[in-house]
């Protein structure tokens, strides 16, 4: 067996501490919140406290989640978007290409994360905080038809008809892109939402149009599919007279 020259063992000392570099590189690179488990659990567990009426520890395992998120994200040039189905991914990759933007598509953990602590904040009488995280969430989500409607419930809550109105109607039209057993709730809110205003503005006719044509929406896809629910993973308990909740992460 021949003997190392110094060139040889000059290399491969180089090759060990390349590698060693590269380990403890990959070590302390932090793991992607997109793909762990643990930040779905802390929105469920969110989601259970906003039930038991407990808004504000809700809030902060929400935080929990959007740190894990910023911290991983908070510097990169992409346009980051959330999104639920694939045909809403596709939609923001093709618009972000359009508008020669890069951009990558998440899972809604993030967007949720947001979205969940906007509707504790409202428990807390905190409209303004609230508004802003939802706008949080629609920065990462904008053509998701629950976050629209939850901005639009806000506007209404302030008498923004016109913001309202504006708002309801872009929940309306993307409801297209939302998962198939929540599109017809999604749509129907939506349209609910632009009855109540159209009756504020005055308009009488448009309202039963509205919320007749939602309805039928939800007869038909009711008798196509056997198995029908109104709720998803993180939908938390909602009184009849309060604004309905649906999530997929």
């Amino acid at each position: 067996m021949g003997v190392m020259t110094p060139g040889i063992r000059l290399v491969v000392r180089i090759l060990f501490l390349l590698l060693c570099a590269t380990q403890n590189q990959r070590a302390a690179t932090p793991a992607n919140p997109d793909k762990d488990p643990e930040l779905s659990n802390l929105l469920h567990e969110a989601r259970a406290l906003v039930d038991a009426k407990k808004p504000q520890p809700a809030i902060e395992k929400c935080d929990e989640v959007i740190a894990s998120f910023e911290a991983h994200y908070g510097s990169r040039k992409e346009k980051i978007y959330c999104a639920r189905t694939s045909a809403e991914s596709l939609g923001y990759l093709l618009k972000a290409a359009a508008d020669k933007v890069n951009a990558i598509a998440l899972s809604t953990t993030w967007s949720t994360a947001y979205f969940m602590k906007a509707y504790a904040l409202q428990d807390l009488g905190r409209i303004g905080e609230a508004k802003s995280a939802v706008k949080m969430a629609l920065e990462l989500s904008p053509w998701n038809s629950q976050y629209l409607s939850e901005l639009g419930n806000i506007y209404q809550h302030e008498k923004n008809w016109l913001k309202a109105k504006e708002t309801f109607e872009a929940a309306e039209e993307h409801a297209q892109l939302a998962p198939d057993d929540t599109k017809a709730d999604e749509l129907a809110r939506a349209r609910r939402g632009l009855g109540y205003v159209f009756v504020e503005l005055g308009s009488w006719t448009r309202p039963r149009t509205n919320i007749g044509n939602a309805w039928q929406r939800i007869r038909r896809i009711r008798r196509q599919r056997k198995s029908w629910s109104m709720s998803a993973d993180f939908e938390p308990k909602r009184s009849r007279d309060d604004p309905p909740w649906h999530h997929d992460c």
